[in-house]
């Protein structure tokens, strides 16, 4: 039998003492740990998330959406908790308590794979072993995690034998799309909307404020128009805002050197040719033709471009920095995107060339394939893309409500740690492969 205890300030499990109450500070929100209901906890906390922080759009006819922005950094969550918050966020209903299912999500992160702050599995992850000699393999890499569409079969996808050696584990996730190696250097992000909660039945609502339909190319184009364009839009702009006030030199000719020394093949084309992120119109090779900059360094300097390109989120419609994936039930849909701040490239070596793949991908390796956001935003950071996203949602008109939720709070609308763990044991559809045939 395994027990399980939540973590707090005074101890593990236990409800702390009216003296020590008063140390956890003037916005503590006191629970009580629930022993034998799970519901009980779940009405409590979504009486308490009414008083958290709201910001209430005025350029909206109150007729749009109410979000919830959970921001997961500094949650502890590993990877494969992450995936089973928001799986168990999108499809767990539980209608004689509250209506936590009918709330939409933004959820933005960044989480490593080992360890699992409340997890329990029974046994340590190890791939299938090929000899005796391999079962005791340590996990060489402890900091990342390859995580595969629901579809995916590792044989075709991954180095089986590179990822056997190294021990990374391996996760197949609840939602389709490809295949991934994430670590503390990707930064996720979730969107969960339901139909139900849009008020249709108001004629008031224009059909640009509407959800879009439930189909994966819909829902990639409405969240990249509402969210990621401005988004990316605003990173530009405090980017070269930075830039300019470091006094830094003209940002073309500084992204093309980091292009070179930071990564091996980033901005190498397939001829052998330098190239650079083209933030002008025309991009400029090392030979000097279609060289168009402006070499007045006071002008303001186009920054990379965002756009939706087949499946996949590109800067400049040539570079990947962002995957994308959707499940879509009759709770809702939901979409989520790992962006690349930044990554190994050692861990790249654990994927193959898929066969199936973007036609603007052509035969490019990732390391041709993919740009570092760390590279195209250099004087930004990761904590400044996760602000930036709560600022650009709470100034946009579609959302009329947008809620800032703890991630403990967020935890107990599912049940807590013990809800999290009889969700991965029971219904969820995200799991650990052991198996890599």
């Amino acid at each position: 039998m395994i027990v399980f205890a939540w973590p707090f300030a005074a101890g593990r499990g236990h409800a702390l003492p009216s003296s020590q109450l008063l140390s956890i500070g003037k916005a503590a929100t006191i629970q009580t740990i629930r022993r034998c209901s799970i519901a009980p906890a779940r009405a409590a906390v979504a009486a308490s998330m009414s008083t958290t922080t709201t910001t209430t759009n005025s350029n909206n006819n109150n007729n749009g959406l109410h979000v919830h922005f959970l921001d997961l950094r500094g949650s502890g969550l590993s990877i494969l908790e992450r995936l089973l918050l928001e799986e168990c966020l999108l499809r767990q209903e539980d209608k004689k308590t509250d209506d936590h299912h009918l709330r939409n999500w933004i959820i933005a992160g960044t989480h490593e794979a080992h360890p699992h702050r409340y997890l329990q599995l029974q046994t340590t992850f190890s791939p299938k072993a090929t000899s005796t000699a391999e079962i005791d393999l340590p996990i060489q890499n402890k900091g990342s995690a390859i995580v595969l569409g629901l579809g995916g079969k590792p044989h075709e996808l991954l180095n089986t034998q590179l990822v056997q050696q190294d021990g990374c584990m391996c996760i197949k996730r609840f939602t389709g799309g490809g295949t991934v190696v994430l670590d503390a250097d990707s930064i996720w992000t979730t969107l969960i909307f339901r139909p139900k909660e849009q008020k249709q039945e108001d004629s008031s609502v224009s059909e640009q404020q509407s959800l879009p339909e439930l189909f994966p190319r819909p829902i990639m184009e409405w969240t990249s128009q509402i969210l990621f364009d401005p988004l990316f839009e605003s990173l530009g702009q405090k980017d070269e805002q930075q830039r300019v006030k470091s006094g830094n030199p003209k940002q073309n000719d500084r992204l093309q050197k980091t292009l070179v020394l930071d990564t091996k093949s980033c901005a190498v084309e397939n001829t052998g040719r330098m190239i650079q992120l083209a933030r002008n119109q025309q991009t400029s090779t090392t030979d000097g033709r279609n060289n168009h900059d402006n070499n007045d360094e006071s002008q303001p300097q186009q920054m990379p471009k965002f756009s939706l390109r087949e499946n996949d989120y590109v800067l400049d419609e040539h570079w990947k920095m962002g995957g994308n994936a959707q499940s879509i039930t009759k709770q809702g849909w939901l979409h989520h995107t790992s962006f690349l701040w930044d990554y190994q490239e050692y861990n790249m070596q654990y994927l193959t060339l898929p066969h199936k793949r973007p036609t603007y991908r052509q035969d490019r390796s990732h390391s041709d394939f993919l740009i570092k956001l760390c590279q195209a935003y250099p004087h930004l950071s990761k904590q400044e893309f996760v602000t930036t996203l709560l600022q650009v949602a709470e100034a946009q008109p579609l959302f009329e409500t947008v809620t800032r939720v703890k991630w403990r709070d967020a935890l107990d609308l599912v049940g807590g740690p013990v809800g999290l763990q009889q969700w991965f044991e029971q219904k969820s559809r995200t799991r650990i492969l052991k198996d890599l045939q």
